[in-house]
């Protein structure tokens, strides 16, 4: 492990992870400064804790020892790591195998739930337990030791260009969550993913495929998550469960009282009889793609954003049951050309709810399809907005 002590820290970016990070590197008896940046910096500190809002071609060659937080929390952490990543479906896959390994806390004492679900691993330093880890590729492009003992990718579409430039990138992003991993690892992939089963190949550690027409361990109709994308996101927690020692039935209990978490095709409200659902974090045509395809019934789509680096026709094919599409924000116009063979409606977003009671569909689906930051700090803002717009009706 490095020798913080007496080096001159840089931590760049001052959020949640950066100010977790500093306070671990103070007590290490680093000098450390504190700052957001925006521009390419010039070599002058000895190290460099990148934030993972800061892209990492910005500090690069700006220090000997570059790492990003999460890098630095992996080297205090005591205790073993199970490790999410994929494009979609991260934090709901998280939060439940958090919730079957916490389900019988005889068996571990503790289990905790850190990374990109927003808790800073630094901040867990020094603890022993089991830790749920969810890693996003601008997380792992950072790392240098981190090795999970059970590691899971859920699936990879186009997502996150503007900062990785290419798909190839893109993916050997999300690839190094398993490459320091041994033959005595797990590595648990998406059989029906043809990228997640090329990484099979590339892999050191024992392969366990999930999604490949595997028993069920619980029952659907019990199930409190929707749709079939949320289905894998259960196999997937469910296998690494199993790996990790959980007997089956304390897994199949788990999973029946699993609560979904907020912004994710999550149900709001019926209001003359139109059934509302918020779905925030589809930050991407992938993630509107699944929502589309989970709801019966006609749909009402409000979307829009700030457009990410990719296609927004491919969301075509999946419109079969959408009669109207409410856009706003920053992509409006866009979005409204290439879907004007529908019935497109342009609205400010405070109008997008009210504008939705007056179509006539059975679903209103809020599934941006875009990130947020147009408008709102995050996706989770923007959802809590749309909700406010709904409980103001009646």
């Amino acid at each position: 492990m490095m020798d913080y002590s007496g080096k001159n820290v840089l931590v760049a970016g001052s959020a949640r992870s950066g100010e977790a990070a500093s306070a671990l590197l103070k007590e290490q008896g680093a000098i450390v400064i504190m700052k957001n940046i925006s521009d390419k910096l010039e070599e002058e500190y000895d190290i460099i804790v990148q934030s993972p809002g800061i892209p990492l071609e910005l500090v690069e060659n700006a220090a000997p020892y570059v790492i990003g937080e999460f890098e630095l929390g992996t080297q205090f952490y005591k205790g073993s790591f199970l490790a999410i990543t994929g494009t979609n479906g991260k934090t709901t896959t998280t939060m439940l195998l958090h919730h079957i390994l916490s389900f019988d806390l005889n068996l571990y004492g503790k289990v905790n739930i850190a990374g990109n679900i927003g808790v800073p691993l630094t901040s867990l330093k020094y603890e022993k337990f089991p830790c749920v880890v969810e890693a996003s590729s601008f997380q792992l492009e950072s790392i240098k030791t981190f090795k999970p003992k059970i590691a899971a990718v859920l699936n990879i579409s186009e997502d996150h260009l503007d900062r990785h430039k290419t798909m190839e990138n893109y993916i050997k992003a999300k690839e190094r969550i398993f490459e320091n991993q041994t033959e005595e690892d797990i590595l648990i992939l998406n059989y029906k993913d043809e990228i997640c089963l090329n990484m099979s190949k590339k892999a050191k550690s024992k392969i366990i495929f999930f999604n490949n027409g595997e028993e069920l361990l619980f029952d659907k109709e019990k199930l409190k998550l929707q749709g079939k994308h949320n289905i894998e996101n259960v196999l997937a927690a469910t296998a690494m469960a199993k790996a990790f020692g959980v007997t089956d039935e304390v897994i199949r209990e788990a999973i029946h009282s699993f609560i979904p978490p907020e912004h994710r095709l999550e149900y709001v409200k019926t209001i003359n009889g139109t059934k509302f659902y918020n779905d925030s974090k589809a930050t991407n045509p992938n993630s509107t793609m699944h929502a589309l395809n989970s709801l019966k019934g006609s749909i009402t789509l409000i979307a829009g954003g700030r457009l990410k680096d990719t296609d927004y026709r491919e969301l075509i094919p999946y419109f079969t049951n959408v009669k109207t599409i409410i856009v706003y924000g920053e992509g409006t116009d866009y979005l409204s050309e290439i879907w004007s063979d529908y019935k497109v409606i342009k609205a400010d977003f405070n109008e997008i709810v009210k504008q939705a009671l007056k179509e006539d569909c059975e679903n209103v689906l809020f599934s941006p399809a875009c990130a947020s930051f147009d408008l709102f700090k995050d996706f989770e803002e923007r959802g809590k907005a749309f909700k406010s717009l709904i409980n103001l009706r009646r």
